[in-house]
């Protein structure tokens, strides 16, 4: 049953090694993204993104959170159009190529973090003045690492079956009890580690 599970989650930790090393090279020539968009609360000021982002080798996830004051209706249609590129995508999920906002700073080998609050007074009327406010994360992960990461139980896996077969040659007659190295020609010590060898069983 142990086996089962450790076959089950190799398996599954290979494909995903396999799919991250697709999504690394896509990445280099495409630039595409999948977002959510939650619908307005009311009064329709608050709005929340989601999204994550693939593009340069990195994966990167987005999402923000903006609230402003009660808007009249004959105010909506400047403060959607003063962040136009963000507050008239459609709400739900869509999918972009390429990638519609913007990238973490302190880029480090592939890592990079920004966050940000804001918050700035705004005149959607001739008469009124709104302060905005809003938090913005960005968060990069470079695909080298989630393939290494990913990689890790599939090399396990083969190391512990070399091993494993390593002591089933060990047990064998003419073989190195210490390394399963071949003894025919050597059968008093091994030449590859040393050891002293044990003494053939006999067969009847």
């Amino acid at each position: 049953m142990r086996s089962g599970r450790l076959s089950i989650l190799t398996s599954l930790s290979l494909l995903l090694c396999i799919g991250t090393a697709v999504m690394w090279i896509r990445s280099e020539y495409v630039s595409e993204s999948l977002g959510w968009k939650a619908p307005y609360s009311q009064p329709p000021t608050v709005w929340k993104m989601r999204a994550i982002g693939s593009e340069k080798g990195e994966v990167t996830l987005f999402w923000i959170d903006e609230d402003c004051p009660p808007l009249l209706a004959s105010e909506r249609a400047a403060w959607l159009r003063s962040n136009a590129h963000m507050r008239l995508l459609p709400v739900g999920w869509q999918y972009h190529r390429p990638v519609y906002f913007p990238s973490a700073t302190n880029d480090l080998a592939g890592f990079g973090f920004l966050h940000d609050r804001g918050g700035n007074g705004q005149r959607f009327s001739g008469a009124r003045m709104y302060s905005t406010h809003n938090e913005r994360n960005i968060v990069a992960v470079p695909y080298w690492f989630l393939a290494a990461l990913s990689s890790v139980e599939p090399v396990y896996w083969v190391l512990t079956r070399m091993r494993a077969r390593k002591r089933e040659m060990a047990n064998r007659d003419g073989f190195c009890s210490a390394c399963g190295y071949d003894l025919r020609a050597t059968p008093e010590r091994c030449p590859e580690c040393g050891t002293e060898a044990k003494p053939l069983a006999h067969r009847g």
